[in-house]
């Protein structure tokens, strides 16, 4: 199943108060990036959208399916090819808590 970054336009609102016709200036789209596993008719997909899934399992199951329809889509990417980078994380040395320390309230110390 190929996974794709999907960019669309969403509907959105504007201003949360009354305006006067006059004022409204909301020129540019509400662009959105969205990433899953690209869904055909037969896997849940719906007639004319882009649908993609947040996460499948072994047994054919989908879960957070996402319908986007087709005239909002401006860009898809299929990025089931892309070796992913190699990620470098600092993370700072930190006690993990046991279940003793869980259970008696204490904090983990850092």
């Amino acid at each position: 199943m190929k996974i794709v970054k999907v960019i669309w336009h969403d509907a959105h609102s504007g201003q949360n108060a009354w305006q006067d016709f006059c004022d409204i200036d909301d020129p540019d789209p509400y662009v959105v990036y969205s990433v899953g596993y690209l869904l055909d008719l037969k896997s849940g997909g719906k007639k004319k959208h882009l649908s993609i899934g947040q996460s499948i399992s072994d047994y054919d199951a989908v879960d957070s399916i996402l319908h986007i329809p087709n005239a909002m889509v401006k860009k898809v990417v299929d990025l089931t090819e892309i070796e992913p980078q190699e990620a470098v994380c600092i993370v700072p040395s930190v006690k993990l808590p046991t279940s003793s320390d869980i259970w008696s309230g204490s904090r983990p110390e850092v």
